[in-house]
């Protein structure tokens, strides 16, 4: 087990290299590289895609390169954050998913995005589910929470799939969403396939490259 302290202070003593990655039956989650940009800013360039997510806008190369160095930061910062989405044994990635910080608060939320092409396959059901399991099982948080617009159907039925239920609709992101949550106590696992790869494992595989 993974046990970090979440501190908005202080870094979480690991470099980016050696945060965890995760498997499922389908999906690899994994840290997301420079090597992502040109198909990351090709997702988020995408309207459809990015309609409910931050303005709705598509982004640009910039924004998308902006984006991948806030991801790496806040891995560094807090011991969690998001993954590329890809399906084994491709290693292209497909989307994002994981924990990050709700808007001006100390709240935990659970988010993703998938490109078009992969919509409508349990994908994106899958990645929300492992990442609810690393946040309950492997960083011990109390809490997890999520945001999504009110006509945002197909996001809300993947958050009331994995057990999150519905508590009140408010103002997030300068609009109007449905805010959704998890305890602890209401937690539990459905025992799906979920390989963890912490940094542990990653050390004594690099040093067991060293040696060959």
């Amino acid at each position: 087990m993974i046990l970090i302290s979440i501190n908005q202070n202080h870094d979480c003593g690991l470099p980016y290299s050696f945060m965890p990655e995760i498997e499922t039956a389908r999906l690899r989650l994994r840290l997301c590289s420079k090597g992502d940009l040109d198909n990351l800013f090709k997702i988020r360039a995408d309207r459809e895609v990015m309609r409910f997510i931050g303005d709705g806008m598509p982004q640009t190369f910039n924004q998308v390169k902006e984006l991948l160095i806030e991801i790496e930061k806040h891995w560094i910062a807090y011991g969690f954050g998001r993954w590329a989405i890809t399906i084994k044994p491709s290693d292209e990635i497909i989307g994002l998913c994981g924990l990050t910080f709700l808007e001006k608060s100390d709240e935990i939320e659970i988010g993703y995005l998938l490109s078009k092409p992969f919509w409508g396959k349990g994908i994106a059901t899958e990645a929300s589910r492992a990442c609810l399991r690393y946040g309950f099982e492997n960083i011990n948080l109390e809490r997890i929470v999520a945001v999504a617009y009110p006509e945002n159907s197909a996001s809300r039925k993947v958050l009331e799939k994995i057990g999150l239920k519905y508590v009140k609709t408010a103002r997030f992101y300068d609009g109007i969403l449905a805010y959704y949550e998890m305890l602890r106590k209401d937690y539990h696992s459905d025992h799906s396939f979920f390989l963890i790869h912490d940094s542990t494992s990653k050390k004594l595989r690099n040093i067991k490259s060293q040696g060959d």
